[in-house]
């Protein structure tokens, strides 16, 4: 009957387990127990209600509640969209990294979890073993690549320059060679390896016309 909640929802019900437990993040666990079942508008209220208690909080408490969440949604990005809202993200999540970042400008897990490509840069300039920002950075390049291709079936032109690309594409080859999971890593050189044969294939038919 729910099968789609198993599948989709299970997250918010991990996150209630563990949120639960502390007493300081009970307003959030409330907000995946709610969204869970259903009930978005008590689910969002629950959480507006965190939003604000959580804002007053010193940066080490926040630190220790974003720093979870986001290790948590990373672990279940399927459904990180669930687990980080909007208002969360913009109203908490995000002002918390900012001023992480302003309080400990050598950490580089802010940088890791803000996620713009020059935030990922800055994290890997700060700690080269990060495997997390690494495997995200990997992530944006090849998601960058696969972006230009697809316009070539759906809009006939290519939407990059394929000799930029097909560099970003040598970059991720050394950003999954020390990714320790055999899984992420076996799967983004797969899809590495078809993009750089699309760009090579799209450079090869500029040639020959």
């Amino acid at each position: 009957m729910y099968f789609w909640r198993d599948k989709y929802f299970k997250s918010l019900t991990e996150a209630a387990n563990y949120a639960s437990a502390i007493p300081a993040w009970a307003e959030y666990a409330r907000f995946c127990e709610l969204l869970e079942k259903g009930l978005r508008k008590d689910a969002f209220a629950h959480l507006e209600s965190f939003i604000e208690s959580a804002a007053q909080w010193p940066l080490s408490e926040k630190q220790k509640f974003v720093s979870w969440l986001y290790h948590f949604a990373y672990e279940h990005r399927d459904d990180s969209y669930l687990l980080m809202p909007h208002p969360l993200r913009v109203k908490f999540l995000e002002p918390t990294l900012v001023e992480w970042i302003a309080r400990e400008p050598e950490s580089g897990e802010p940088h890791r979890w803000l996620g713009t490509l020059d935030h990922l840069e800055e994290a890997i300039r700060l700690d080269p073993r990060d495997e997390i920002a690494c495997e995200r950075m990997a992530s944006y390049l090849l998601n960058g690549v696969g972006n230009a291709l697809s316009h070539l079936s759906c809009c006939k032109y290519y939407a990059g320059n394929p000799e930029e690309d097909l560099q970003a594409l040598e970059k991720v080859e050394s950003l999954i060679e020390g990714l320790s999971e055999e899984g992420i890593r076996a799967r983004h050189y797969v899809e590495m390896a078809e993009l750089k044969e699309g760009v090579k294939d799209y450079l090869r038919g500029k040639t020959e016309t």
